[in-house]
């Protein structure tokens, strides 16, 4: 027979496993399940720097094919508060099921404050959870009937994730037809450019979330909308802006960045690292602070040179409590980036896919769907990478806003072209005579388009 009063002992052992068994497995799954990879790259000297630097701008695209199979890679740049990422994630799925509920006064409150939570950690949050918080901003701000709001919200949406389908907004038609108005409305935008300064010289520049090279630097051709740049340094905190490019104009942009309180720490990590790179065993406690510190699963430090066309890499990558030590060589040519592709997935465990896959659908269409709609998608283009070891960048080379030459002005032909018209009409008069007559009339001449 059982006891009427349960054994203290009993109650202590099925509380404490109860405890165990909901609460740290989630947290462990959850945690296991996602790889986040920190690269910390340095040059074995001085001359090597800006070799070294336009490496880590390439191995960006590393990074960009990593993430689709989910798994992050990070610079070391810091936010003020990275915890706040579960808080946005929550939000953004609270969010969605409001808006497909129709209630959009509701949504908006919630996906202003993902947004506003999201600012406190940019660097943590993947473009798809930055498009679906301003797509969630889009469709609030259109069912409440703010649309120029709304318009703008949806804009930004597009250009951080560009292939979205109508029928992801099939809330109403008003909603849907709106997504299809901003796409034209981006396509059919002028072009301007983006002159970013930082006052941390080399920091890299991302603009849309795509790499485009280190502060300081001009980024020319791109559409006079509203932009998300992003400037991150490791051990500093990410400085990030919505800038709108003008047409013809090249905006400035200059990053104030603040070093974040484990700056100095961080320093003497990488700096303990290089100067002694090869012993792995003294450097295991390093290199796992340093892990700890960016909250990483698999680390990398590097340690690189260019030694008679070839690249030396020595370092070492620690993951699951261990310390491998890395030594490679090749050469410093068009495959240099699958061989640094190839270091990371011999140590780490994950292959890096060969080309960048297209992007999958941003979000599905909502539960309560009113509209129906096709499955067209909408998308706005981009350039293909193409990795030149010849390229300017690896010489540290800044890239300067093209100006203008007088033949490309178009004032110049408007003048040239008038006067090879009146050229000629003096001619014919002069042939045909002062005074005699022929056919009159109106000659009209269109030079508006000349350029």
């Amino acid at each position: 027979m059982l006891p009427r009063k349960p054994n203290r002992f009993v109650l202590f052992f099925v509380t404490f496993c109860f405890v165990m068994l909901e609460i740290p497995v989630p947290v462990l799954a959850r945690i296991s399940q996602s790889r986040r990879i920190g690269l910390f790259m340095v040059p074995g000297n001085k001359t090597d720097k800006p070799k070294v630097d336009a490496i880590r701008g390439l191995m960006t695209g590393t990074a960009d094919r990593l993430r689709q199979k989910g798994v992050s890679v990070r610079w070391g740049a810091v936010s003020s508060k990275s915890a706040n990422i579960d808080k946005v994630t929550a939000l953004v799925k609270q969010g969605k099921e409001l808006l497909s509920k129709g209630s959009g006064q509701v949504a908006l409150k919630v996906y202003t404050q993902a947004e506003r939570l999201l600012r406190t950690c940019m660097v943590e949050a993947d473009k798809s959870l930055i498009a679906i918080i301003y797509k969630g901003l889009g469709v609030s701000f259109m069912m409440n009937g703010q649309m120029d709001m709304g318009q703008q919200m949806l804009q930004r949406s597009l250009v951080i994730y560009p292939v979205q389908r109508s029928k992801e907004y099939a809330f109403s038609l008003d909603i849907r037809n709106n997504l299809v108005l901003s796409k034209q409305q981006i396509d059919n935008a002028g072009q301007g450019a983006l002159q970013v300064n930082s006052n941390v010289s080399g920091a890299m520049i991302f603009v849309d979330r795509e790499f485009k090279g280190f502060a300081p630097m001009t980024i020319d051709d791109l559409k006079s909308v509203e932009h998300l740049v992003e400037v991150i340094s490791p051990g500093y905190y990410d400085a990030f802006k919505w800038v709108m490019v003008v047409p013809k104009m090249a905006v400035k942009y200059n990053a104030g960045m603040k070093k974040a309180p484990v700056y100095k720490t961080y320093r003497g990590f990488i700096d303990h690292l290089a100067s002694n790179v090869t012993d792995s065993a003294a450097n295991k406690s390093v290199i796992a602070s340093l892990s700890d510190m960016f909250d990483l699963t698999d680390t990398f430090f590097l340690r690189m040179s260019v030694i008679s066309g070839k690249l030396q890499v020595n370092g070492l990558y620690y993951g699951k409590g261990k310390v491998n030590k890395i030594t490679r060589s090749f050469p410093f040519d068009e495959n240099l980036l699958a061989g640094l592709d190839q270091i990371v997935g011999d140590f780490s465990g994950v292959t890096v896919p060969a080309n960048l896959a297209e992007l999958p659908p941003l979000d599905a269409p909502p539960a309560a769907a009113t509209v129906e709609g096709n499955d067209e998608a909408i998308q706005l283009g981009g350039d293909e990478a193409i990795v030149n070891p010849n390229s300017p960048i690896f010489a540290g080379k800044v890239k300067k806003a093209h100006k203008k030459g007088i033949t490309e002005k178009w004032w110049f032909w408007t003048i040239i072209g008038a006067a090879v018209v009146g050229g000629f009409t003096a001619g014919f008069l002069l042939v045909r005579g002062g005074g005699s007559k022929g056919p009159s009339g109106t000659l009209n001449i269109n030079l508006h388009g000349a350029q």
